[in-house]
């Protein structure tokens, strides 16, 4: 099957819910603003994507790659991010994250996913984190000391299964 190339698109505000987007690169893609719920994003590449505002409740995005994509008030609502590299994601348009740049991961299934994202103020209620690998990428230092962090965010009921990751 051939797999869409979509890198660089601009489609802020697409109504695309349930469309099939599995294995496309988005890379640097546009989608701020855009209802995405129930799309499948598989193996998608969307590093560098804007998904800033983006509504991406049950959206799977199994094996994606998120990469230095933009994440500013974006719902994963119920979204499958298991597997997904999640690395140096932007929250935030400045240095520190601000409650109204909060994205939403309820119930979101990050389980296996390889995790550098600042999660500060973000509601992670009841996300799975199993098995997610969230030590510091050394490679990636030259910005300072990357990491993940949840200074502020709403944890209730999550399964923390991530607790002893990186602690060897």
């Amino acid at each position: 099957s051939v797999l869409a190339d979509l890198a660089g698109a601009v489609i802020p505000g697409a109504a695309a819910s349930s469309a099939d987007f599995a294995g496309a690169n988005l890379e640097r893609s546009d989608l701020t603003y855009s209802e995405l719920a129930g799309a499948d994003f598989g193996a998608a590449k969307l590093a560098g994507a804007d998904a800033r505002d983006a509504d991406l409740t049950r959206a799977d995005l199994s094996g994606a790659d998120l990469t230095f994509a933009w994440i500013i008030r974006a719902n994963f609502t119920r979204a499958r991010l298991h597997g997904a590299t999640m690395q140096t994601m932007v929250t935030s348009m400045g240095m520190d994250n601000t409650p109204g740049e909060a994205a939403t991961f309820v119930d979101a299934d990050l389980s296996d996913a390889n995790i550098t994202v600042h999660f500060s103020l973000d509601d992670l209620r009841g996300a799975n984190f199993s098995r997610a690998h969230m030590t510091v990428n050394i490679a990636n230092q030259s910005m300072g000391l990357l990491r993940t962090e949840f200074i502020g965010a709403r944890l209730d009921g999550e399964d923390a299964g991530l607790v002893a990751q990186g602690q060897h």
